[in-house]
């Protein structure tokens, strides 16, 4: 029974390893550059899978495996335990089974270089380094936006490792004389490393924010108004709240950027009824339309209508979908007065502390009063009076109070 635990606690120490080796592709960009990973989460959120870099990857998750099995052994020797150290002996021996390729894309996962630091200029050229790199991060791709500078100039280049690689390749650089940013055009240079056919960048111009983009039917992360695909025809459909849907064809060419128009019209709706108590001034969208009851015609989504009366608070109302009716009740300004609110709870409050400080008094008085002190009977009387107009002061401050936050009209 105790063997059985053993191996099952070593399984379930092994089996999550090698099962994240094959799910996910993990990327490091070193030193850290926030265009350059913008432009491989959104672009890039899967890898084609590569059968060679699977078996590298592969190849490693072994190696690992096969090191915490050794230090099992090693523990089980220093306890002395004949069964534990059977037990480690034959999972070693054993070795872990390897996994066999799905064949399915990697998920791409942006990771992070922890504590490491070193000179990322330095870096490109030593492939013992990289390797190491990317050993203790477990990366299977390195990303190293380098800059430096050519006398005034800055001289941006972008470096990319696989690992299991002999040398890191100058994938993209440019000079620049104002800024040391990479541009988005750069991400096709990436491209190569996570797909298997030939990229195309487009950018849509006019995109409305919030737009859905589809290509060819698959939904597709935008950036700035860019998306990635490949070369070759392609249907693009754009999908937004309050816009008409455009569906269009194009053919994109290889290794380079596109731009299309994407604008899109907006859906007009009409036949809206308008009422409101009182009758108010109505705004749409800053703009007065008339007074209510009213029907609006020609109008689009998402917009605001803004109600004004005299006396009373202004409301806003927005639409945001093709509603039939829309109907407020307006507030009187003295509902929405938040210090009167406040001085009418104060008021309340100060009523009730004098009632109690009364009917507190006039039991005192009972109390030490035997019937025959003609003087604590008078104030007695006084403050039975006292307390009967303070009651009712106390429940006109709580009607005022609560008329103020709304639980009684006017």
């Amino acid at each position: 029974m105790k063997r059985i635990l053993i191996a099952l606690i070593f399984t379930a120490l092994i089996l999550p390893a090698a099962a994240a080796a094959d799910a996910g592709f993990n990327v490091l960009v070193y030193p850290e550059n926030n265009e350059i990973e913008s432009y491989i989460s959104v672009f890039f959120p899967t890898k084609s899978f590569d059968p060679d870099a699977w078996n590298v990857m592969q190849e490693r998750q072994e190696r690992k495996d096969l090191r915490k099995l050794g230090e099992a052994l090693v523990s089980a020797y220093e306890s002395e335990n004949q069964e534990k150290i059977d037990s480690a002996s034959s999972l070693y021996l054993d070795g872990v089974a390897a996994s066999q390729p799905s064949g399915a894309d990697f998920v791409v996962r942006l990771i992070k270089a922890g504590k490491l630091e070193f000179d990322a200029g330095a870096m490109v050229g030593d492939p013992v380094l990289l390797s190491y790199v990317c050993d203790v991060t477990d990366a299977g791709l390195l990303v190293m936006p380098v800059t430096d500078y050519l006398q005034d100039f800055l001289h941006l280049a972008l470096y990319v490792y696989s690992y299991g690689s002999d040398s890191a390749d100058l994938v993209y650089e440019m000079i620049s004389k104002e800024s040391d940013r990479y541009p988005v055009n750069a991400s096709l240079a990436l491209a190569p490393s996570f797909m298997d056919i030939s990229p195309s960048l487009v950018r849509l111009e006019g995109l409305a924010s919030g737009t859905a983009v589809e290509i060819d039917g698959k939904e597709t992360l935008s950036l700035d108004g860019y998306v990635m695909t490949t070369s070759g025809r392609h249907v693009i459909s754009l999908s937004a709240q309050g816009k008409q849907d455009r569906v269009f064809a194009t053919d994109l060419a290889p290794d380079a950027v596109s731009s299309l128009d994407a604008t899109m019209n907006d859906i007009r709706y009409s036949g809206l009824q308008i009422t409101s108590d009182p009758v108010s001034s109505v705004y749409l969208n800053g703009i007065g339309i008339g007074q209510t009851p009213l029907t609006l015609d020609n109008y689009v989504i998402p917009s605001s209508l803004r109600f004004s009366s005299e006396g009373y608070a202004d409301k806003t109302v927005g639409i945001l979908s093709g509603t039939k009716t829309v109907s407020v009740s307006m507030k009187p300004k003295w509902m929405a007065d938040q210090n009167l609110l406040k001085e009418e709870k104060n008021e309340f409050y100060a009523g009730f502390a004098r009632s109690l400080l009364i009917f507190g008094a006039k039991i005192a008085l009972r109390t030490f009063n035997d019937g025959t002190n003609k003087v604590l009977e008078a104030l007695d009387g006084a403050a039975t009076g006292l307390l009967a107009v303070s009651i009712v002061d106390l429940v006109g401050s709580l009607v005022d109070y609560y008329r103020q936050t709304e639980y009684i009209a006017p």
